[in-house]
């Protein structure tokens, strides 16, 4: 299925979704796709002005998510299974929380801005100049052995291997 959002890095290619495994990607805009048409007011999520604002506890940063009132660690960790990734967060005491968790795909989704690249969102410091592939809590039901991941860089997501080291960004509810 098409979206609107025209990749930044081609302006001959547009996001789509594959619903079949759920995850998006760069086609020409000269491929033959699905159109579902949505009615209503959208919020343009590239545009949200001051949507992000940080907060330092006892020398710990978090980021505050105006618009969907997640609150997220502001550094990351790196080198984590996908079980580490989950032990990780939930065993996680930073900025006075403790009740942090491993994102799901959507809620990690969330912080990808699709209008740039390099990187794909507006989260402050975000460093993606290695290609960092980031975990999600949520498994490939199709492959129960992967999970999915988005490389912050472009704002891709995909499965990987649940044995694979990743990077981990946690995440808690406000």
């Amino acid at each position: 299925y098409w979206s609107k959002t025209i990749e930044p890095s081609s302006d001959t290619k547009v996001y789509n979704v594959l619903f079949t495994f759920g995850d998006d990607r760069g086609s020409f805009k000269t491929d033959n796709y699905y159109v579902r048409c949505v009615r209503g007011t959208s919020i343009e999520i590239d545009s949200f002005p001051g949507r992000f604002a940080e907060t330092t506890i006892s020398g710990e940063t978090y980021v505050k998510d105006k618009l969907t009132r997640l609150i997220w660690q502001k550094t990351h960790t790196e080198n984590k299974t996908w079980k580490e990734a989950f032990n990780y967060c939930e065993e996680s005491d930073y900025a006075g929380f403790t009740d942090w968790f491993l994102p799901d795909i959507h809620q990690l989704r969330s912080i990808v801005n699709y209008s740039i690249m390099h990187p794909a969102t507006d989260f402050p410091g975000f460093d993606t100049s290695n290609d960092e592939k980031y975990w999600s809590s949520t498994t490939n039901i199709y492959n129960t052995s992967m999970a999915w991941r988005i490389i912050f860089n472009y704002g891709l997501d995909a499965d990987q291997n649940k044995t694979e080291g990743l990077y981990v960004k946690c995440a808690h509810h406000l």
